[in-house]
């Protein structure tokens, strides 16, 4: 029992060791130009035991992505965990997504090449999904507690949080610049007067208070 915990461990460490390097070399040359003989040696293991694990380039490739799809969904999932109020939630996982952009910006270039590319695992796509959703989630529990409003296809916003959080990443990454501090909390701030919950007043509601004042206007006398 404890040979074959010890045999896990070390096969679990292989393919970290694997993975993380063949993420290095995708980076550095591109998928087509990768060797799996330099892969090898930078996890420190032989070219023919990488194909143990995995048996072709794009199976691996397809490992690459799903790893640092789950890796980052299980972060999101954590830090707005964190947290209770959806707008709370929201604003740590801006922080966080725009943290991982700028981390992993060329990674991310990567992956969405090889998407287009070719033809990705529906599973590793299903990752993506899953790391876009955790968004998603936090948007519709702040619908049901009114923080948010709940007349917009999800998408909407979604976009406005996702697609604002990669411009400022990219913009920062551009310039090669430090992070400024105020751009999650510009986000948050157009966020909620975009997505709020709309004024309190309701429509019969203001009817009524227009036609009160109509009335007045005709007799303003009351009695």
């Amino acid at each position: 029992m404890a040979d074959n915990g010890a045999r896990n461990s070390r096969s679990a460490e292989r393919r970290d060791a694997i993975l993380s390097a063949a993420r290095e070399v995708f980076i550095e040359t591109g998928f087509e130009d990768a060797r799996i003989a330099e892969i090898g040696r930078r996890a420190g293991i032989a070219e023919g035991t990488v194909y143990l694990y995995y048996k072709t380039k794009t199976v691996l490739m397809e490992a690459v992505l799903a790893d640092f799809w789950e890796g980052l969904t299980q972060g999101a999932g954590d830090t707005t965990a964190r947290h209770s109020a959806p707008l709370e939630q929201l604003r740590a996982l801006a922080d966080y997504h725009l943290t991982g952009v700028i981390r992993d910006l060329p990674f991310l270039d990567l992956a969405a090449k090889l998407r287009k590319a070719y033809s990705i695992d529906p599973q590793t796509r299903d990752r993506l999904r899953a790391y876009v959703a955790v968004f998603d989630a936090v948007y519709q529990a702040g619908i049901s507690t009114g923080a948010f409003r709940d007349d917009l296809p999800l998408w909407i916003p979604r976009d406005m949080f996702y697609g604002t959080l990669e411009y400022s990443a990219r913009t920062i990454a551009l310039r090669e610049a430090e992070r400024p501090t105020g751009v999650v909390d510009n986000l948050i701030q157009a966020f909620q007067r975009t997505y709020g919950p709309a004024p309190t007043e309701s429509l019969s509601e203001a009817l009524i208070e227009r036609l009160e004042r109509a009335v007045e206007k005709i007799d303003p006398t009351p009695g």
